[in-house]
């Protein structure tokens, strides 16, 4: 976590950029890149705090929406409130951009959330030539988005989420894929029990 906050507040200090919008929403969700990548305005539900994943972004080969990676990546993912509050700034930003000015909501909610110069959604690497330049910064280890799904499955395991919504919010398929993060985590998630537990019993003694 002591990495995490160090990388977070030089992504906060650092210019902005679709990437470094991009790399927030994944530091803070676990999304994937193919799913960060297909996100419109209109996916952001601010009155219910959500975001919602229905479909994935191929660059690779089509340039088009696909299909998510399974159907269990189909799903709505809780945005927390510091995310919230970035999200709402970036997105009042462009919406005042020339690229996205329309008379027509639907067409501006059907705008993507993170475009690069020529109005398509950024790259994998332009997200990840970003968030290794911030760890040089940050002085950690580099990495890249895909170590934020990690990141956040531990962060949802540690603070007591059970497993089916850590699943649900991670997109996995298989609620084995989940179970293996909890197995790794076995040491940690039985200090935090027994601290659970030892509150319990002082509480009602």
């Amino acid at each position: 976590m002591e990495e995490w906050e160090k990388l977070l507040n030089v992504m906060l200090l650092s210019e902005h950029s679709s990437s470094k919008f991009a790399a927030l929403t994944m530091l803070f969700l676990g999304i994937r890149f193919q799913e960060v990548s297909a996100l419109t305005i209109g996916d952001v539900d601010f009155n219910n705090r959500i975001v919602s994943i229905t479909k994935a972004f191929d660059y690779k080969k089509t340039k088009a929406f696909t299909k998510t990676k399974s159907a269990g990546s189909v799903r709505e993912v809780d945005i927390p409130d510091n995310l919230l509050e970035i999200l709402k700034n970036y997105i009042k930003s462009i919406k005042c951009s020339p690229k996205v000015i329309s008379f027509d909501q639907r067409e501006v909610n059907n705008k993507y959330l993170f475009p690069n110069e020529i109005g398509i959604p950024i790259t994998n690497a332009a997200i990840n030539k970003y968030i290794k330049r911030c760890c040089r910064i940050a002085q950690i280890d580099e990495v890249t988005s895909h170590a934020f799904r990690h990141a956040k499955t531990d962060m949802l395991v540690l603070a007591g989420a059970d497993m089916i919504y850590t699943q649900r919010q991670l997109g996995h398929a298989d609620a084995k894929t989940t179970l293996r993060y909890y197995s790794a985590l076995n040491n940690d998630i039985k200090e935090k029990n027994r601290t659970i537990m030892n509150q319990f019993l002082e509480d009602i003694l």
